[in-house]
C-alpha cells in the first residue's frame, strides 16, 4: 500500500495511476469514505474489476 501526500494540483494522482499500470497494480481512490465497511466494498470492487491484473501478481 502506498499513500502519497502533497499539496493540491501537483500530479499525485497521475503519478500513482502511471505506477499502478507499470507494476500491474490497482489504483483506489479512498476519498469520501466514512465507514470501514465502505472501504471494504471499495477494495472488493477494485479487486473484482481488475482480476486479470491480479492473476499476474506473484504468489508468496
Amino acid at each position: 500500500m502506498i499513500a502519497l501526500l502533497g499539496i493540491r494540483r501537483i500530479g499525485k494522482t497521475s503519478v500513482l495511476k502511471v505506477l499502478a499500470n507499470e507494476v500491474d497494480g490497482v489504483y483506489l481512490d479512498m476519498r469520501g469514505l466514512v465507514k470501514r465497511d465502505d472501504m471494504y466494498m471499495r477494495v472488493a470492487d477494485a479487486m473484482s474489476s481488475n482480476i486479470a491484473k491480479m492473476k499476474k501478481l506473484p504468489r508468496g
